[in-house]
């Protein structure tokens, strides 16, 4: 299950009307939490969300157990796969992180990071097998979160 390995190593995506844009930016909501209060939330928020994932693709990829091969599968059902659960979830973990009342010294940071998940999401729903086996739309999001302090999202 390659797609399951590959799609789940990520962390969120937002959209506020459930589409993504690619040049809005995320706006956060500050709060009191330390920015460790924060991050230790953020990744238990992404790793729910990964466990959902996994759970929704092994119901996803069950239920279309015909297809015998990797390369088929992707092939008829990538850009549903992308567009039905996984872009919708990292929606849904975004909007839950986004809320959780981010440090007011680190807005910005985390701002940048959502952002940056964000305008990765069409690149990954529009073209799933260069998502899948190439390019990582999700590579500048990444560092940004590692820098930030984040483990779990969006790694």
């Amino acid at each position: 299950m390659l797609i399951l390995a590959t799609t789940v190593g990520y962390g969120c995506g937002d959209s506020s009307d459930g589409e993504a844009s690619t040049n809005a930016e995320v706006a956060v909501e500050t709060g009191s939490l330390s920015k460790a209060q924060f991050v230790q939330q953020a990744d238990r928020i992404c790793q729910r969300g990964r466990l959902k994932l996994e759970k929704d693709y092994v119901q996803y990829a069950t239920k279309r157990v015909k297809v015998k091969r990797f390369k088929e599968f992707e092939r008829k059902y990538g850009t549903e796969f992308m567009a039905e659960i996984l872009v919708p979830a990292y929606e849904g973990q975004i909007e839950r992180i986004r809320s959780l009342g981010i440090p007011v010294t680190d807005k910005d940071e985390v701002s940048a990071v959502l952002t940056a998940i964000q305008q990765a999401l069409p690149a990954a729903e529009d073209n799933p097998t260069k998502f899948l086996h190439g390019e990582d739309p999700f590579a500048k999001a990444s560092k940004l979160a590692r820098a930030y302090g984040f483990t779990v999202c969006p790694t």
